[in-house]
């Protein structure tokens, strides 16, 4: 039995500590065993901070002024809001585009380059809140070169279709075609637009007497007028065309009348040709005739731009023009208009887009041009009856 002493002894000792208000602490020893692997530190980052390579390549390296210059922004953040600025090197930068990075982080832009000839330009792309990246290389801003018209062929009878190509004016811009006697005030036959190389092409009517010489100018908005090098003469006279009855066709003789009220229009085709079961409503009647050597079928468009239209058309998916069509630039009763035609080897659809004088409403869309699609045989041909009835 223990001695009730030394219980008395352990009580008043731990009073001494608990009215001392001390506490008791247990030490835990921290040496790590000999046999355990030490650790190894894991930083995870959050998924903002996941890194980004951002490149900025521009095409083409140089050009004249007005060139289009694709910028590519890849690399970016996704989804995000970025824009584009263009500057001198080492000067100051001007914002030119804006807009989203897809999915991937890619941003594309086509920037038309501003500047004096041996200028060197910068891109540079900025994502919101964060420095520029410059494009890995630099745009250089050549001479222009000296505008040039030139025609051919350079003779034919009254009426023969004259090839105008003017070069060297600035890209991108909208151009006039004029014609008229040597020496004497020229009238606008032709209009359009400049590529990106600065050339226009497009095909003009001779028209004079027996003898006459002609000659085609060219003008930029904004700048003087340049001449074709060479003039056209006109070697033969085509009969008045009051005195003969008119045979538009090289098919047949007799030829009869088209009228759609609905799309405003009439224009002459081979009398054989019948309606196209499948084709129309009752709304626009009869759209699309057809014999065993061709076809016509009209409709409209409601769009803005007569050569985004045409580029559109000429590109269809389904390739009705070929693989590589051209496109015409044409003036049908005092309008603009564009004719595709169909790339070698697919030697049947062609079409041509006019601008109506104006809109017309069909089934209750205010339209502004007309289109005709026609066999390549006989569109020239069905083109020179086309008549707006509004």
């Amino acid at each position: 039995m223990k001695n009730p002493l030394s219980y008395l002894a352990l009580i008043l000792v731990l009073s001494v500590f608990i009215l001392g208000g001390c506490t008791i602490s247990f030490t835990i020893p921290t040496d790590t065993p000999a046999s355990l692997p030490t650790p190894v530190p894991v930083t995870i980052l959050p998924t903002e901070s996941v890194a980004y390579n951002p490149i900025v390549t521009i095409s083409p390296a140089n050009g004249q002024a007005g060139t289009l210059v694709q910028v590519v922004a890849s690399g970016f953040m996704p989804n995000t809001l970025v824009s584009v600025a263009m500057g001198p090197v080492n000067s100051g930068f001007s914002e030119v585009a804006q807009g989203t990075t897809d999915s991937n982080g890619t941003f594309v832009a086509q920037i038309p380059v501003q500047g004096e000839p041996g200028m060197e330009l910068v891109f540079a792309v900025a994502a919101e809140g964060q420095p520029g990246i410059p494009s890995a290389s630099n745009f250089q801003i050549m001479e222009a070169s000296q505008p040039v018209v030139a025609i051919a062929p350079t003779s034919g009878e009254s009426g023969t279709l004259v090839q105008v190509v003017a070069s060297g004016f600035p890209p991108n811009s909208p151009v006039s075609v004029a014609m008229g006697p040597v020496n004497s005030e020229l009238g606008q036959v032709a209009q359009g637009s400049t590529d990106a190389n600065g050339i226009f092409v497009t095909h003009v009517p001779a028209q004079g007497s027996l003898g006459m010489f002609l000659m085609f100018g060219v003008t930029v908005d904004g700048q003087p007028g340049v001449l074709s090098s060479q003039q056209f003469q006109i070697t033969g006279a085509v009969p008045n065309p009051q005195s003969i009855p008119p045979t538009p066709t090289p098919y047949l003789d007799m030829w009869t009348t088209y009228s759609n009220p609905v799309f405003a229009v009439s224009l002459e085709y081979p009398a054989d040709w019948q309606p196209t079961p499948g084709y129309g409503s009752p709304e626009t009647g009869e759209i699309r005739f057809g014999g065993i050597n061709g076809f016509f079928q009209v409709n409209a468009m409601d769009t803005e731009i007569i050569d985004m239209a045409a580029a559109s058309e000429a590109g269809h998916i389904l390739q009705p023009y070929g693989a590589n069509p051209t496109i015409e630039s044409l003036q049908i009763q005092g309008q603009e208009a564009r004719l595709i035609l169909p790339s070698e080897g697919q030697q049947y659809q062609a079409a041509i887009i006019i601008r109506y004088p104006q809109p017309v409403n069909v089934t209750g869309t205010p339209c502004k041009f007309f289109i005709l699609w026609a066999d390549q045989g006989h569109i020239r041909a069905i083109i020179q009856t086309i008549k707006f009835t509004q």
